[in-house]
């Protein structure tokens, strides 16, 4: 089969086309990275870089606007809990042009100050935008399908030879990754401002 000019520039077009959307789908996924970093650490810098000015989070126990939930967030948790951990598993993506539809399954656990460990499972239903070349939350709803709380369970026999994670400042991974407080380098993403 011949090649012609027109064939070549339909395939590049495809390929540009394959490259942009893979492009955006690594950004949106470094934003739900950011953002479970974020509220692990109660880190409102980074989770600053996840919401759009104007976004709106529907997290059950909260209802209103992105910077709202930031600061009720962080304030909440820093209160509540030692350490914790939000994992993103199943993430599902339609993306057109400069906009997104997200579904990310997640599971959390966290410790609290008096020892209890608290699990809960569902999923973040978001809408993301691109706006002046930069990929942001708009709106989130949190669907709950499950929560659990255990008393102190026993620590493993190998517990006390590992260093302990916390959700203030000074723990290890900030100090030993400092660079990854900011969010890691991105060479398409800059802070949002406000």
């Amino acid at each position: 089969m011949t090649t012609t000019a027109s064939t070549v520039s339909e395939a590049q077009v495809r390929d540009s086309d394959k490259l942009r959307w893979l492009m955006d789908r690594m950004e949106i996924q470094d934003l739900l990275n950011a953002y479970a970093r974020g509220i692990d650490h109660s880190d409102a810098e980074i989770m600053k870089q996840v919401y759009h000015q104007g976004a709106v989070d529907e997290h059950g126990i909260f209802s209103g606007d992105g910077d709202e939930f930031i600061r009720f967030t962080t304030g909440v948790n820093r209160k509540r809990f030692q350490t914790m951990q939000h994992h993103h598993t199943t993430t599902s993506m339609d993306i057109r042009a400069d906009e997104a539809e997200v579904e990310t399954y997640f599971f959390c656990v966290g410790k609290t100050h008096n020892g209890e460990l608290h699990f809960s499972s569902g999923r973040s239903a978001d809408r993301f935008e691109r706006r002046e070349g930069r990929w942001g939350l708009i709106r989130r709803q949190v669907i709950m399908d499950w929560t659990m709380a255990l008393p102190e369970p026993v620590p493993g026999p190998n517990d006390s030879k590992f260093m302990k994670g916390s959700i203030e400042q000074d723990d290890f991974s900030r100090t030993m990754l400092p660079r990854l407080i900011s969010g890691g380098f991105h060479p398409t993403r800059t802070a949002r401002t406000g």
